[in-house]
């Protein structure tokens, strides 16, 4: 992805992380380092061994992690033949950017950003600029307004896609309503228990997912089936089970009759 994105919620003996596609930057009291990785995977790879570096027990301990998923889809109603950018502030701090885009018949970014390991988080907020023209001195306000959901507004199992819209400093007292994002974003937060604790679950899953698939498989929807078939594979892949991914899995799922 493009898009920069801004870990600051990841912090250990005053460390902090930002990350620019495959590229780490690490901030500590002493200064900046740039580290350069090939692929997300190997990227997340390195950041997982290093917050593992940092909190060595942390698999057998009780841990509360909070997560956020979120999509930033389109903007319409907006002022064509301009580039248009969110932010992305979590708690009113940065997190993330989309790239530029232009306005066609609306904005469209279809940008994906996932976070893991965030404190607490009561509100998301997106910020809707536009690109400012270099040329125009006199076109210095970039900024259109910006649009505030409730962490608890989309926490839950499932995903919320819905228009938002968009709070601007001077409303327009005209007819029409607006500039309006579609956002797509799931919020949870999952108490986790010691690892030792799993064992004899994964014991079961990994020797009977078989006979348990079939059971489940009349009786779940189509998100649920999908939500289970990850959940299966991240498993048994964990247990050595398993080597395909959880799309795979989901056609064998809906397959079994």
């Amino acid at each position: 992805m493009d898009a920069l994105l801004l870990l600051p919620h990841l912090k250990a003996k005053s460390w902090t992380f930002e990350t620019l596609a495959f590229l780490d930057q690490v901030t500590t009291a002493s200064g900046s380092k740039c580290f350069s990785c090939r692929s997300a995977a190997e990227r997340d790879k390195w950041m997982e061994n290093l917050r593992r570096a940092v909190h060595p027990n942390k698999d057998n301990s009780r841990r509360v992690e909070n997560m956020l998923k979120l999509w930033i889809i389109e903007a319409k109603d907006v002022p064509a033949k301009k580039k248009y950018l969110c932010e992305l502030c979590l708690d009113e701090v940065l997190y993330a950017r989309t790239t530029c885009k232009l306005k066609t018949d609306n904005v469209f970014w279809g940008e994906h950003f996932e976070f893991n390991n965030l404190p607490s988080l009561r509100s998301i907020t997106i910020h809707l600029y536009k690109e400012t023209d270099k040329k125009k001195k006199k076109d210095k306000t970039n900024f259109i307004g910006l649009v505030n959901i409730p962490a608890g507004s989309v926490t839950g199992r499932q995903f919320v896609e819905k228009w938002y819209p968009v709070v601007t400093p001077n409303p327009s007292k005209g007819k029409s309503g607006g500039p309006m994002i579609r956002i797509k974003s799931r919020y949870q937060s999952m108490s986790i228990l010691p690892m030792e604790m799993y064992k004899e679950f994964a014991e079961y899953i990994t020797n009977n997912y078989l006979a348990l698939c079939s059971v489940l498989e009349p009786v779940l929807s189509v998100k649920n089936k999908e939500e289970m078939a990850s959940a299966l594979v991240h498993i048994l892949q964990s247990t050595g089970k398993a080597k395909v991914n959880p799309s795979c899995f989901l056609y064998s799922f809906n397959h079994l009759s």
